[in-house]
């Protein structure tokens, strides 16, 4: 118990719970734990900080973070914990963020575990910090043992691919009502339709994806990439051929790989080791036809052009090839002025962050955590059960299987968690000033384009981009028919 109450006036609670909404009831169980012991030592809480689906393993929390930059602001002197463990469970981040907050003058107090302000009572925290750190480095080991031995037994671990379903083993069963769709999709890319025609098709069918959501791009290139289709078990570091059931026979799939490297190449033509980034997105102002690259000799040696390949055709257009690297920095240097300026690359970033926020997908978090919840109910009650006398082999054999997949599950839940990674705004903002400065390498020419333009117009007099952004134009500047002049 704290002996002198006035040198806490003010205080803030920092409230954590692990799982994504997997119980907002800790929250609640957290906040009167902390105001019970508040009332009773007079401390007065002002704000509370909540992270909620967060490890305490690593310092990126937001509001954690928030609570750390707002110590300095003289507002409060004491931040109030549920436990030690709610604050960090890595020692180094612990005594590293507490003497930030000692040199603000705040101090960190936790409501259920006293500890006096004496070299013991530092001795005791240091103890119970060690135990959470130790608690769940071992816990990670034995899930990661645990994960490795279900994979040689060919297990369903992590997300079930959509055409699959976990059987009553634990193994990997065909979903008859599902595997059809994962048919369509390889059978419609074989027959030389895109991605985006096939998502078309699929929504337009009311298909739906593992989650329930509709179909995106994304959704269809992970599925024709999966060589999880052809039978082969993978997890992690083990792979086992024929260690679940084929959806898609091994031609296919190979016949589908083949395909989509020809389509990358094809879409940028190279000749004497000269990629021409503006294909497929460069087109001639005067005739609409697309223009292509090509090189020549001259008086200086070999040159690279972009040209009409309406030129030499009856219909005879009469724009002349213009020079690829001239044109290739004049769109560059348009893209850097005008669209990665400091001001847009800020608008970007929050629209970016707000988007990549609004379409975090958790709802196989949501099934995972339920069917845990299930599974922690039916533990407890077996473990009541034995504690009243009940003891069978029929008992003792259910409990170890909802503990193998309680394991299971909590490791799968870890590596949704980790699909969803949270990136701040100035992370963003950061990632998109490095993006500016590699502008000006060739290296990433093929990028900067593909992230920003639709099209480009050009003709000896004019140059349109198309953005694309709902096809904003940017119209750069005139340029005389002298091809030093772009």
């Amino acid at each position: 118990m704290q002996k002198n109450n006035k040198e806490f006036k003010t205080a803030v609670a920092y409230y954590r719970f692990s799982s994504h909404k997997q119980n907002e009831q800790s929250i609640e169980g957290q906040r009167r734990e902390c105001e019970q012991y508040a009332k009773n030592n007079g401390i007065k809480i002002v704000k509370e900080y909540i992270d909620r689906a967060m490890t305490a393993k690593a310092d990126n929390r937001p509001a954690f973070q928030r609570l750390i930059n707002d110590s300095g602001k003289g507002l409060f002197n004491t931040v109030v914990v549920w436990k030690l463990d709610r604050f960090a469970r890595n020692r180094y981040d612990s005594a590293h963020y507490k003497s930030r907050l000692r040199k603000n003058g705040v101090k960190v107090i936790s409501a259920t575990e006293p500890i006096p302000d004496t070299p013991e009572g530092i001795l005791m925290e240091s103890l119970l910090e060690g135990m959470a750190e130790y608690y769940s480095v071992e816990l990670a080991q034995k899930l990661k043992r645990g994960m490795h031995e279900s994979a040689l037994k060919c297990k369903a671990l992590g997300t079930i691919p959509l055409g699959y379903k976990r059987g009553a083993d634990g193994r990997f069963e065909i979903d008859e009502a599902a595997a059809p769709t994962v048919r369509f999709i390889f059978d419609m890319f074989v027959q030389g339709h895109g991605n985006a025609e096939i998502v078309r098709a699929l929504n337009a069918r009311g298909l739906k994806t593992g989650t329930g959501a509709e179909f995106k791009t994304n959704s269809v290139y992970n599925i024709l990439q999966n060589v999880r289709y052809t039978g082969l078990y993978k997890y992690e570091n083990v792979e086992i051929p024929g260690g679940m059931p084929a959806i898609i026979d091994i031609e296919t799939y190979n016949k589908v790989q083949t395909m989509k490297n020809d389509n990358r190449t094809s879409f940028r033509r190279k000749l004497e080791g000269r990629t021409y980034p503006l294909t497929k997105k460069l087109y001639c102002a005067r005739c609409g036809e697309m223009m292509i690259g090509i090189s020549g000799e001259g008086h200086g040696g070999k040159y690279h052009y972009y040209h009409c390949k309406n030129r030499k055709r009856t219909s005879g257009c009469t724009t002349k090839n213009v020079r690829a690297d001239r044109i290739e920095d004049v769109v560059k240097s348009a893209l850097k002025n005008m669209v990665l300026d400091n001001d847009t690359i800020i608008s970007l970033a929050e629209k970016i962050y707000n988007m990549n926020n609004a379409e975090r997908d958790y709802s196989m978090l949501d099934a995972l955590n339920s069917e845990l919840h299930e599974v922690e109910i039916g533990i407890k009650n077996i473990l009541s059960a034995i504690k009243s006398g009940v003891i069978s082999r029929t008992l003792t054999n259910e409990l170890a299987r909802l503990e193998t997949r309680q394991a299971e599950l909590q490791f799968s839940i870890q590596q949704e968690k980790a699909k969803v990674p949270d990136v701040t705004q100035e992370q963003i903002e950061c990632l998109l000033y490095v993006f500016r400065e590699e502008c000006a390498n060739a290296r990433f020419d093929d990028i900067l384009f593909d992230t920003f333009i639709n099209r480009v117009y050009y003709d000896e007099n004019d140059l349109v981009i198309w953005l694309n952004c709902k096809r904003q134009t940017i119209r750069t500047f005139t340029v005389s028919n002298r091809y030093d002049r772009i």
